[in-house]
């Protein structure tokens, strides 16, 4: 029973051993392989086929007519565009004394941001860790325990009447 064990993990570790390796063939150098030639070919880009299908003809002129065109902004068109463009100013006491004082200054953010991203960095590698000594542990669990009781089991004796 240890024997087959034994001969089981033997042969596993060769197996894994051996699908490593590397083989290397014999080359035929006489013949070495020829350069891509390339040639400058014209493109034709069409984004869509039902345009290409399409006629294009002249506008007739009732139809230029209707044409519109943008027209000129005035002083009080660009004076409602710099006043809604302007930022809120804070008038909350809490959020003006914060600021003043520095107490959610962008320095701590960042240094707090660095210590979490090197926590998560490690994790990654300790969560990888955990499931490769996890997967390996079953395998050995299957050779140990569990294929050895799938072996059928030796028929009964026959006891001789007299």
């Amino acid at each position: 029973m240890k024997r087959n064990k034994l001969l089981s993990i033997i042969l596993l570790i060769a197996v894994v051993c051996g699908t490593t390796t590397a083989v290397y063939g014999e080359g035929n150098n006489n013949n070495p392989p020829e350069p891509n030639i390339y040639e400058k070919r014209e493109i034709n880009i069409i984004n869509n086929g039902r345009d290409s299908s399409i006629q294009r003809d002249q506008l007739p002129e009732e139809q230029l007519g209707l044409t519109f065109e943008e027209r000129e902004l005035t002083e009080s068109d660009l004076l409602e565009g710099e006043l809604f463009q302007v930022s809120v100013i804070e008038t909350n006491t809490i959020t003006t004394k914060s600021d003043q004082l520095g107490l959610f200054s962008t320095e701590d953010i960042e240094i707090r941001r660095q210590i979490e991203d090197i926590g998560s960095e490690q994790s990654d590698y300790d969560i990888v860790l955990v499931l490769i000594v996890a997967v390996v542990f079953i395998i050995l669990l299957m050779f140990v325990i569990i294929i050895p009781k799938l072996k059928p089991a030796p028929p009964p004796k026959k006891v001789k009447k007299a």
